[in-house]
């Protein structure tokens, strides 16, 4: 079942003015900031758990903040090096299974193996889940599977009438300080005040210079600056797909992959049932040992009461 983020499609709200102009200005924060950590290391420990700690590099390209490319024709690829940083994160090791090289991951099936191996029930349900029938022979099934799309950050949360207004707000403060300067140049107006707070504001005016062309120049440098990182983030959504589209129509060589890690999946599941209906037969075995040894005790106690009348 694929679970849609609410949050991220819902209307924005209307900013005030001061947070509009703020908004408009510096931007609201990155949205993807934590795409990685939250969203695509906690769906790739899902989906290697889900595969018994099986998992073939085309899949890990979704899954990765810095999407790779594919490179050849068939879209075959020909280093797999990207892998290495998350098999250094999760503790992971290449497999070789007829010449094709799969990724296992047991730290990340651990705690899973050990939660499933309670009771046979649950042995049986992994065995279900892992059968060939759910699919396709170890092809990705669509259900089970979806590019993490990151989000296209919008330039600002204010509105078009807000932008419209601070942007007079910004020529008002323009205009504001070329009157001053012009002020200043004229000895005439200069009487009309005490010497001291023009002073003052000689003083001041770089200040308001500087504010003036600083509130002009930042929404300009920093549209450039959104415009790369929406390509940016247009052409990793545009690798995620890709990458999707690949594994639900597999060439020759990503079939012979995934065929392998799928047989792979099948005996580790098969393993793990089987020591977890061991497990659950030698604790059986175990209580009712100690239900023996308490009948037991209890039955020697008269004995003992018999001696004590006897003597």
């Amino acid at each position: 079942m694929i679970v849609r983020h609410a949050n991220l499609h819902s209307p924005p709200r209307r900013l005030p003015f001061l947070a509009a102009v703020h908004s408009f200005l510096f931007g609201d924060g990155d949205p993807n900031a934590k795409h990685d950590k939250e969203r695509l290391y906690p769906a790739a420990v899902q989906y290697i758990q889900r595969h018994r700690g099986y998992v073939t590099a085309e899949e890990l390209a979704l899954f990765l903040p810095k999407v790779p490319t594919t490179s050849g024709k068939d879209d075959i690829v020909i280093s797999e090096s990207f892998v290495l940083p998350f098999l250094l994160r999760y503790g992971g090791r290449p497999v070789l299974v007829d010449d094709v090289i799969v990724y296992h991951f047991p730290d990340l099936v651990i705690m899973n193996n050990m939660s499933q191996s309670k009771s046979p029930q649950a042995a049986s349900s992994l065995m279900k889940a892992t059968s060939p029938s759910d699919g396709a022979e170890g092809v990705v099934a669509e259900h089970e599977l979806e590019p993490l799309l990151e989000v296209v950050p919008e330039f600002s949360r204010s509105t078009w009438s807000q932008r419209i207004r601070t942007l007079v707000l910004a020529g008002v403060n323009y205009v504001g300080v070329l009157a001053l300067k012009s002020i200043l140049r004229d000895h005439r107006s200069l009487r009309l005040l005490p010497s001291d707070f023009w002073r003052t504001i000689r003083w001041l005016l770089p200040l308001f210079d500087a504010y003036t062309t600083a509130f002009l120049l930042t929404p300009a440098v920093r549209s450039l600056l959104h415009l790369r990182y929406v390509r940016i983030i247009e052409e990793r959504n545009r690798l995620r797909r890709q990458w999707f589209n690949l594994l639900r129509t597999p060439t020759v060589e990503l079939w012979r992959k995934l065929q392998a890690r799928h047989q792979l999946q099948l005996q580790a599941s098969s393993g793990a049932a089987e020591a977890s209906v061991a497990a659950h037969h030698d604790q059986t075995t175990d209580d009712k040992s100690s239900d023996d040894v308490s009948l037991i005790v209890f039955d020697s106690s008269p004995s003992i009461n018999e001696q004590q009348w006897s003597v």
